[in-house]
């Protein structure tokens, strides 16, 4: 999208350097994919104690998989005639 912007030439001059942007328009978009990337991580953390999480270290340490917990061993099988009660 093409938009027109007024940056002053010295915080432009030192993004360009800071970025190592060959041009104004990459100096741009770096900055503020940089920007985006800050406050998204600023949402994670402002959400610290209020997700609960109940999964243990243990589990975590040995690795999670959709298999290894409980209430997903069942899905994957397939019903039966039997198993519906002959309908």
């Amino acid at each position: 999208m093409r938009t027109t912007l007024n940056i002053d030439d010295d915080v432009m001059k030192f993004v360009m350097e800071e970025t190592k942007a060959s041009t104004k328009t990459e100096a741009v978009r770096q900055a503020l994919d940089d920007y985006v990337r800050r406050r998204k991580i600023e949402r994670l953390i402002a959400l610290g104690g209020k997700v609960r999480f109940d999964v243990d270290w243990k589990t975590l340490r040995k690795g999670w998989n959709r298999y290894s917990d409980f209430r997903w061993k069942n899905l994957g099988k397939r019903r039966t005639r039997t198993s519906r009660g002959n309908r």
